[in-house]
């Protein structure tokens, strides 16, 4: 009876120790991960920030612009108060011993961790770089000149449209009236425009490639 017993005790101590080292390699996996998504939101936040010395920028897409790095920065910010949160439970955890300081009947019951969104980490941070990536490519398929530190869209449509605008001012002032009103000249300005509006076409697609 008394090696039955013995025997019994040993089991649960071995029982008691491999949950103990199961849920140590759990914790530290978790830690791990959490701090590879850590890293993940440094970059995003630098490249976030980087946003505000870029300069300004004329265009119409600036206050959606802004409202999207606005946006963006907000569930960062979120993203890492949660995450510090479940730091702060894994710490706990650490700090108390749970598995090894428990024993008698607790020793049977799980150790348990609030997480609210924890699966749902990666898939987040991955939809805002996307997004991020998705703000920046639209900024770069603009040419932009500074002035200062000011940046001006370069428009290539607005640029012929404006130069075409001076052909037909000096046109006219030079009394060439007859031919800005002919077909062919129409069809000239037409034809132009339509370049124009095809390179542009081109290029915004072939830098999404």
């Amino acid at each position: 009876m008394v090696k039955i017993g013995k025997d019994k005790k040993e089991r649960k101590e071995q029982e008691h120790k491999q949950r103990q080292v199961n849920v140590e390699d759990w914790l530290q996996r978790l830690q791990q991960r959490i701090e590879s998504i850590e890293k993940r939101l440094d970059a995003v936040e630098r490249r976030l920030s980087n946003e505000a010395f870029t300069g300004a920028k004329f265009g119409g897409t600036t206050e959606e612009e802004k409202k999207s790095s606005a946006k963006l920065k907000e569930v960062v910010e979120n993203l890492k108060k949660e995450i510090d949160s479940l730091r702060k439970n894994i710490e706990a955890v650490q700090r108390n011993g749970a598995p090894a300081n428990v024993s008698g009947e607790n020793a049977e019951k799980p150790v348990t961790i609030s997480i609210k969104r924890g699966p749902d980490y990666s898939k987040e941070l991955a939809s805002i770089e996307r997004r991020l990536e998705k703000l920046e490519k639209s900024r770069k398929n603009t040419p932009t000149v500074k002035v200062g530190k000011i940046e001006v869209p370069i428009e290539i449509t607005g640029i012929i449209g404006g130069l075409l605008a001076f052909l037909i001012a000096a046109l006219l002032f030079a009394g060439y009236k007859n031919l800005v009103v002919s077909p062919p000249f129409v069809i000239f300005i037409g034809i132009v425009l339509m370049v124009a509006t095809a390179l542009k076409t081109y290029f915004i697609n072939a830098s999404k490639r």
